[in-house]
């Protein structure tokens, strides 16, 4: 392994590579977790918000690099590992994986401490999470209805996303479609991928699901034995990505992982797989070319026509976007196990910016959307007008005049990132202090009250 030299001129190998003594003693680092993890949340976030800006109008960035026509694809930023910045659909597995390893770490170690609030706390834990997942979808899908039926949705919905309804049309027809929305992202147990009018928040039910399955596995394995939990959830892991459950296996993985940093901290035990630079190497490469994996067509381009002989035939039941999330499942979960072992990139994500990403990453997550549906092109337009004194003819047209389509894209999407910033801002200084306030009440009114033991006996419950 390369030795750091300093600062200026520290090698991208030794940046990426732990020392030996973090590989082969310790998953973890002194660091506190909570910190990297935040920035690795803060720039997911981060790179989903400025993937969906581009998407749909600039397709190079999202193909790889071998896809056909050659002519059009061949760029550099299209090889791993420098398109995970453009791979958006891998930060999804990625951010189940972070819930996962997140929800379970704090319930972990009240259950090692044999605390007696460890039922407590994981029963308050189940239910906040319920309303303070589901109230801001529900508060979205509103907001977005309304701007709707407002007919200020400027930039065109995907086909089928609103079927048969028109903006300041029908109000019955949209209360309707409302309903449904909500209805079919409450139905956690088939379902039902209606993406409505913010395309964002399918996610939403996914992680719902796997974090009430989180939350039986913590109690259900609370008194066995440490090897015996990991060897349960390795079956479990492996079963739900053999059928193509990407998003469970994401979530299981991020529990695992927070099993073994529990483990590492009692006994300093490390699975064998984990262990040693050459496992860590190989984890790395993998995510990077798993991750890269990007094609909006119905199969495997052809730099990665290996994955398709080691796709199991299940993956093929749900389509080519389900075997493509399944992968990038995979790759979000090596990249994580890389980034437990590496003080020095959690110190890079520990860093200010990503630090202030992290804290708003939620946020972001939920607003950019609807954000860029109403003034990603009105702004375009407005700038492209300011040079060209000509309304905008469409990207390929305009691409002619290279110097104002590309000011004008980079200008619009500096602005509306910073709009982003700031109605994210705005929701978790003004709003999201309301979702977690109603939480905690729903989980009071809910609890019942402490009962004095010889009055239950006397009832005789």
């Amino acid at each position: 392994m390369p030795r750091c030299c300093s600062v200026v001129s520290c090698s991208f190998t030794t940046l990426l590579h732990p020392s030996s003594t973090d590989i082969g003693n310790h998953t973890t680092t002194n660091m506190p977790r909570v910190k990297w993890i935040d920035g690795l949340r803060g720039v997911a976030a981060a790179i989903v918000a400025s993937g969906h800006y581009f998407n749909g109008d600039f397709s190079t960035p999202f193909r790889t690099y071998w896809t056909e026509p050659l002519k059009d694809n061949q760029r550099l930023y299209q090889l791993p590992p420098i398109n995970l910045l453009w791979s958006m659909n891998v930060m999804v597995p990625l951010f189940y994986v972070i819930s996962g390893y997140s929800m379970a770490s704090a319930l972990l170690e009240l259950r090692d401490k044999q605390s007696e609030q460890f039922v407590d706390r994981l029963r308050s834990s189940a239910v906040r999470r319920f309303v303070r997942l589901m109230l801001p979808l529900i508060g979205l899908a509103v907001f977005c209805q309304i701007i709707f039926f407002c007919d200020l949705f400027i930039r065109s919905l995907p086909e089928g996303s609103a079927p048969g309804l028109q903006p300041w049309t029908s109000p019955w027809s949209h209360l309707n479609y409302l309903c449904r929305y909500v209805s079919d992202n409450l139905q956690l147990f088939q379902f039902q991928y209606n993406h409505g009018l913010s395309q964002q928040l399918w996610t939403i039910p996914l992680d719902l699901r796997g974090s009430l399955t989180v939350y039986l596995l913590v109690v259900l394995q609370a008194s066995w034995k440490p090897h015996a939990r990991l060897w349960f959830l390795a079956l479990l892991q492996a079963h739900t990505l053999w059928y193509g459950i990407w998003d469970a296996f994401s979530i299981l993985t991020g529990l695992t992982f927070a099993e073994i940093s529990a483990l590492d901290k009692r006994t300093g035990y490390q699975p064998r797989i984990l262990r040693g630079i050459i496992s860590y190497t190989l984890r790395f490469a993998l995510a990077a070319y798993v991750g890269s994996l990007n094609s909006n067509d119905n199969g495997y381009p052809p730099d990665f026509r290996v994955l398709e002989f080691a796709q199991p035939q299940l993956w093929s039941r749900y389509g080519w976007t389900n075997a493509r999330h399944c992968w990038h499942s995979l790759g979000a979960v090596l990249l994580f196990s890389v980034l437990m072992q590496s003080p020095r990139l959690q110190g890079i994500l520990t860093l200010r910016p990503f630090q202030y990403l992290g804290r708003y990453s939620f946020s972001i997550y939920l607003v950019h959307v609807p954000i860029y549906q109403i003034i990603r092109c009105p702004l375009r337009d407005y700038i492209w007008r300011l040079q060209e004194h000509r309304e905008w003819p469409g990207s390929w047209e305009a691409h002619q005049s290279w110097y104002s389509f590309t000011f004008s894209w980079i200008a619009s999407g500096i602005l509306s990132y910073a709009a982003v910033l700031l109605a994210a801002w705005s929701y978790a200084r003004y709003v999201n202090p309301h979702v977690e306030r109603m939480s905690r009440d729903v989980d009071a009114y809910l609890n019942q009250p402490n009962t004095d033991s010889g009055a239950v006996e006397k009832k005789g419950l």
